[in-house]
């Protein structure tokens, strides 16, 4: 007698019932790539006479579907040969995008008013072809100089075309650095102190929990590194700011060693190992300067060292300035001047590594006032 749970064979040519008992297994196919036109896709252009966080929306009118080549196109054809048409130049860092220009205040009305907009035309041509839209409520313009250049700006905005119109603006924020016309640093040192010393109260609450060393190590991941983000921009700012970030760091230092708000530091910035503010932005600078002079940094920074040919030493070019202002904190100046104040065991290192040593035991051994004068 044949077992009712066993279901019967099916008669030759005739279509078998699938028994819901049975279920074949599930197999899981991999879905193919989405690819999305070229219009969802975000991209962010700055102009510091100029474009400061323009984001790209894509446009409601979708009529037709770009080909491939097209798109490898829009990916591979960036639009700063327009960009540099209209006498501007242009810097990138991934898909963020910076359209600079210097000019004097009495080229004001021709700059920001003429060619300025007709940057921005061709820019929303050239991102017309591609299904990209330029989003001008998104736009800033900033613009940066001394004081006394800063009040010769009578133009107080830009108009884009229409009923768009983009009033200049006094502070934006650039990859995380919060920069204003007179590039003081007032207002990002003043948020990255508040930041910081958020931190470091959390931290007091578990400190108990915490050993010396793990202590340190979470230290140095969420405030030193925050220190030393951009820190070559701290170079050539008042003695007031660069006394706040000093705080911040003898707070650190206070963490790691148990000791309270109002207790001298004396040597404990040397026992971490640890250089002082003015120390570690001569460190970044200095770093920054052997990677470009050995091919290691970007080619935009190695193209601002070159060296002399005249006499017997071998010293970079430091590249001539009118006047003591910006020009004496901007890298192109700085870094040759104080790369060629380094003794040459420091810049015969044969590796990175190498160097980063003995910079840093050559900094601890100088004085204030020697810091003060290297440069």
């Amino acid at each position: 007698m044949q077992d009712p749970r066993i279901s019967p064979r099916p008669a030759r040519g005739v279509p078998s019932t699938p028994d819901p008992r049975h279920r074949p297994p599930v197999t899981q196919t991999p879905l193919p790539a989405a690819r999305g036109p070229p219009t969802q896709r975000r991209e962010g252009a700055r102009l510091r006479v100029a474009l400061e966080s323009s984001s790209i929306k894509s446009p409601s009118q979708r009529a037709r579907k770009p080909s491939a080549e097209h798109r490898a196109t829009a990916t591979q054809c960036p639009s700063s040969r327009h960009v540099r048409e209209c006498g501007f130049s242009i810097q990138g860092y991934a898909d963020d995008h910076q359209i600079m220009k210097t000019f004097k205040p009495q080229e004001q009305g021709l700059v920001l008013s003429t060619q300025l907009q007709s940057c921005f035309d061709v820019t929303k041509a050239w991102m017309a072809d591609f299904y990209l839209a330029m989003n001008d409520s998104k736009t800033q313009i900033i613009v940066f100089g001394s004081t006394k250049v800063l009040n010769e700006i009578s133009l107080k905005g830009v108009n884009l075309g229409g009923q768009t119109t983009v009033r200049f603006v006094t502070t934006v924020k650039n990859l995380g650095i919060q920069m204003d016309a007179g590039l003081t640093l007032d207002n990002h040192i003043m948020e990255l102190k508040r930041k910081c010393f958020h931190t470091l109260r959390n931290l007091a609450k578990i400190r108990f929990l915490l050993s010396t060393t793990q202590l340190k190590t979470i230290v140095n991941s969420l405030v030193i590194s925050c220190l030393d983000y951009c820190n070559g921009m701290f170079y050539g700012i008042s003695n007031k700011l660069i006394h706040q970030l000093q705080l911040i760091q003898n707070a650190c230092a206070k963490a790691i060693t148990g000791k309270y708000k109002h207790d001298h530091m004396n040597d404990d910035l040397e026992k971490l190992h640890w250089l002082n503010i003015r120390k570690r932005v001569l460190f970044k600078i200095g770093l920054l300067a052997y990677k470009s002079i050995n091919g290691l940094a970007p080619s935009y920074l190695q193209e601002l060292f070159t060296y002399s040919h005249h006499g017997h030493t071998l010293k970079l070019v430091i590249p001539s300035r009118s006047s003591k202002g910006f020009g004496d904190r901007s890298f192109s100046s700085i870094g040759p001047r104080f790369y060629n104040a380094l003794p040459d065991s420091v810049r015969k290192s044969d590796t990175v590594d190498q160097f980063k040593s003995s910079l840093k035991t050559y900094l601890f051994g100088l004085s204030d006032e020697e810091v003060a004068n290297i440069v």
